[in-house]
């Protein structure tokens, strides 16, 4: 059990959001969980939202931002609470900004704690592009999807991004992680001016060190201009391999909404 820093009491009820990365399990969080226990209610989200699985594959389509919004607004208004803080993770944080921008709780909203978040920075050739390559592979046979990736691991075994790739398309299925890919895309695209309003204003971000697919893949560039940004010693598991940090952070929040009372 990892040790706690000493517990914070809040004069307000705190309500706390965790939406994870893809193929995410309450195991795998655990001792997030076990950290966080004690600050406030917590809202654990592991099924529904497109970075994770779901049981029928023939409602792939409905695996979209918009879509899963209405669906965590209705979660989110069953508990009382004064203020809200929203813990994510790569696929979770597109999520987190959405609902900051959208919620009608949005002025309940303290702050957003975001680990690896996966914004993607396309111009508009480069989104054509992507969508274009994504809607082809989408069309393809999924086995030859995962044939590809397995080569390029075996090819470079030293570039974990592959490993990290794979172990996500196992979880959740291909079809599924492409449409999560897409989803991505299209929404950083669509909306890049919003989200980095929400992170200059509310976001506390953590990027692994040794992550590749945030070093490659995602806007560093953007996610440097959140409120906070650190880098942390791991991968691209920050929620689940630094839960202490995540701990720290959302205790340094509840005693600024102490201080502010």
């Amino acid at each position: 059990m990892i040790s706690k820093s000493p517990q914070v009491k809040s004069k307000k009820k705190i309500l706390i959001i965790i939406l994870p990365a893809a193929s995410a399990t309450r195991e795998k969080y655990a001792n997030l969980l076990n950290n966080l226990d004690g600050l406030g209610s917590i809202m654990f989200v592991d099924k529904g939202y497109f970075g994770l699985g779901i049981s029928n594959q023939n409602d792939l389509h409905l695996l979209s931002v918009v879509g899963f919004f209405d669906s965590l607004e209705k979660k989110v208004s069953e508990y009382i609470f004064d203020k809200l803080i929203i813990v994510a993770g790569s696929v979770g944080a597109i999520h987190a900004i959405h609902f900051s921008i959208h919620s009608r709780h949005k002025s309940k909203i303290d702050s957003l704690i975001l680990g690896s978040p996966a914004f993607t920075k396309d111009n508009k050739l480069s989104y054509n592009l992507k969508v274009t390559i994504l809607n082809i592979l989408l069309i393809a046979n999924p086995k030859i999807v995962s044939v590809l990736t397995n080569m390029f691991r075996t090819a470079f075994p030293k570039m974990n991004i592959f490993n990290d790739i794979t172990n996500v398309e196992s979880s959740i299925g291909t079809k599924a992680y492409l449409l999560c890919l897409k989803e991505l895309v299209k929404y950083s695209y669509s909306n890049s001016s919003k989200i980095e309003g929400i992170l200059r204003d509310k976001a506390y971000t953590l990027a692994g060190k040794y992550d590749m697919l945030f070093e490659k893949l995602c806007d560093k560039n953007l996610c440097q201009r959140s409120e906070f940004f650190e880098y942390v010693h791991t991968g691209h598991s920050v929620l689940i391999n630094k839960p202490e940090v995540v701990r720290e952070l959302v205790s340094k929040r509840i005693e600024m909404i102490n201080s502010n009372l």
